[in-house]
């Protein structure tokens, strides 16, 4: 069940509630999908972030509901919410600048309260989802009322603030390990972000799983964090934030992960945590230690490496190298130089 979110609307004082229901996979019906609160985006959109397996054909079920009295009061004159009007569904993408628009069903009885289902296709959206409800004439109703209100059918009436649905997995690393979010450090309630409001990330390894946190109160970083395009200096700046902070993330998780083990003095036969530590681990042991036999043999030779005040440093570089094979720091860096290099060549032929 998604989490709901309460979206302002705009030019009315009405609330229209936005209430995402379950969600499945069509082509796979077996996988299980959860919504996270992202925050907010650069545009101070409330974003829900999609938890799951990779998906094929995504179901989404959605309800707005809205107050009677305040549905009301938004309403052409002589006009009725139930006989004269209906709710649609805004769906967007901009990334492959997909727009449809799904009419809603409306319950009977109670509160007014609308339903529909959408139907998303893997092929038909990247990165984010913009949805927006929006209240509209149902019929024209052109009899003597003045021209300055919803008289006509399919004329807006009244919509609520966009909810951005993120529906990819492209940021999450190796394994889907790595979860990002978005917050304004100035206001989170995490005493880690709001202690640290000019920092532009922060990683927390408190939880289930390592979490970074990107501070979307410094817009100019998160937008560039989050930029989509496919050219200009926009992506290629995107390309080198995302090596850095790839880089960074990883050699963190790799020495915080390390750092939890016991000394082989304590116990000389170490195995791998059953969390995302483990995961870490394995994916960074198998990369540092190509010729070790097992996964034991390679975690041993790491905690000797930590242990010796020798081999310590050895260990630091190692991992941020391998650090920057995760992340494939060397194709964002080449990617970044042909799209800044492309943009300069359209520069001088103009």
């Amino acid at each position: 069940m998604l989490p709901s979110k309460s979206v302002p609307p705009h030019a009315i004082k009405a609330t229209l509630r936005m209430t995402p229901g379950d969600t499945e996979d069509v082509a796979n019906p077996d996988t299980e999908f959860t919504w996270t609160d992202g925050g907010e985006d650069d545009e101070g959109r409330p974003v829900l972030d999609l938890q799951g397996d990779e998906w094929w054909r995504l179901l989404v079920g959605f309800e707005v509901r809205a107050d009677s009295a305040t549905l009301q009061s938004v309403l052409p004159p002589r006009a009725s919410a139930a006989d004269d009007t209906q709710m649609l569904l805004s769906i967007q993408c901009p990334s492959t600048k997909v727009r449809r628009s799904i009419l809603m069903t409306q319950d009977e009885g109670g509160v007014p309260k609308w339903r529909a289902d959408v139907d998303l296709e893997r092929r038909d959206v990247r990165s984010r989802v913009i949805v927006r409800a929006m209240l509209c004439r149902k019929n024209d109703d052109l009899s003597g009322v003045s021209t300055d209100t919803a008289t006509r059918k399919n004329s807006l009436i009244a919509f609520g603030g966009p909810v951005v649905l993120m529906v990819d997995h492209v940021t999450r690393g190796v394994q889907s390990l790595v979860e990002f979010r978005s917050a304004d450090f100035r206001a989170s309630a995490l005493e880690a972000l709001k202690g640290h409001p000019r920092n532009l990330y922060y990683l927390d390894i408190r939880g289930s799983g390592p979490i970074v946190w990107v501070n979307s109160g410094h817009r100019r970083f998160h937008s560039v964090f989050r930029e989509e395009g496919s050219t200009g200096y926009g992506a290629a700046l995107r390309d080198l934030t995302r090596l850095w902070l790839g880089e960074s993330v990883w050699t963190q998780l790799f020495h915080a992960a390390l750092g939890e083990l016991d000394a082989l003095d304590r116990d000389p036969d170490p195995t791998l945590p059953d969390d995302w530590r483990g995961q870490c681990l394995r994916v960074f042991l198998e990369r540092l230690f190509p010729d070790e036999a097992t996964t034991q043999d390679q975690l041993r030779l790491a905690l000797e490496m930590r242990e010796s005040q020798d081999s310590s440093s050895v260990l630091v570089s190692m991992a941020s190298a391998v650090a920057q094979d995760i992340v494939r720091a060397r194709d964002l860096f080449d990617s970044a130089v042909r799209l800044a290099e492309n943009v300069a060549t359209r520069e001088e032929d103009n």
